[in-house]
């Protein structure tokens, strides 16, 4: 038995799944399979024994092809319209079933051009911080996030550019550029960046900072331009939610243009 089709684990849970053979287990052991359905807390055993002997067991994590529920719950969230808030965050609802997991959180980051330590650090960091704020009184361990109810997540410090319903205040969008762009009018520098972020923190507020702080950081580094400017317009996609699309439709095409370069051997360097 190929132990190596892809569906069997999230890359983030076992990058390395696919490396896995039945070869490399005595012929003794059975292989119990615990399918999840990734978009909710959905459990199903199935047992793949290799012999009658079933005294020895290896249990694998992994995702099932076959959804074994069905989310309606949370997918009606996509029957409307999306406030900008949610806009913001249905990027990495990679299968729009209305809940994020964090390896959707890690396969959105992946898909728009951030390395794996990035990738890995935003998953735990973003659905850790968020889970339990989005569903209240629904604690889970695979710390998953929905998407109906992002407003709750909403931390202090910020830029007050979502309001506490998660829409969009246009006039305090226009205040981050009056008050902290001085070298450029449609454009911060990192040293402006901190400035704001330190002008918009609350007392004693510690997670609103690092929260603050982690986001700020992360779309300075992944989007500043050649000369470390962070435009204006680049800030607005992040606010609708259309920059996380657009970083990912120029991944796609720097990959392909890598592989046309006949460097399909190698890894894409991100």
């Amino acid at each position: 038995m190929n132990l190596s089709k892809r569906w069997f684990l999230p890359e983030i849970l076992c990058p390395l799944a696919a490396n896995f053979h039945s070869s490399s287990y005595p012929s003794n052991f059975s292989f119990k399979y615990l399918l999840t359905d990734s978009s909710a807390l959905h459990f199903q055993s199935l047992t793949l024994s290799l012999s009658r002997d079933k005294s020895k067991s290896v249990f694998i994590m992994a995702s099932s092809p076959v959804p074994l529920s069905d989310n309606t719950k949370n997918k009606d969230v996509y029957d409307g319209d999306l406030d900008p808030l949610q806009k913001h965050v249905a990027f990495f609802d990679r299968n729009k079933d209305g809940i994020i997991y964090p390896w959707e959180t890690y396969q959105g980051f992946r898909a728009i051009g951030s390395g794996i330590p990035l990738s890995t650090f935003a998953a735990i960091f973003i659905n850790v911080a968020l889970s339990a704020k989005t569903r209240p009184g629904k604690f889970s361990l695979l710390f998953p996030i929905e998407v109906k109810k992002i407003h709750k997540g909403k931390h202090g410090s910020d830029s007050g550019v979502y309001d506490t319903e998660g829409r969009f205040v246009p006039e305090k969008f226009e205040e981050i550029f009056l008050k902290y762009a001085h070298t450029k009018s449609n454009a911060l520098t990192e040293k402006e960046l901190s400035d704001m972020l330190n002008g918009n923190r609350d007392p004693k507020d510690y997670a609103g900072w690092l929260g603050s702080w982690t986001e700020w950081k992360i779309l300075y580094r992944m989007c500043k331009d050649k000369d470390g400017f962070l435009s204006k317009d680049t800030i607005k996609d992040v606010f609708d939610g259309s920059l996380f699309e657009k970083l990912e439709e120029s991944t796609a095409r720097k990959k392909a243009a890598f592989l046309d370069d006949g460097l399909s051997g190698g890894l894409f360097p991100i």
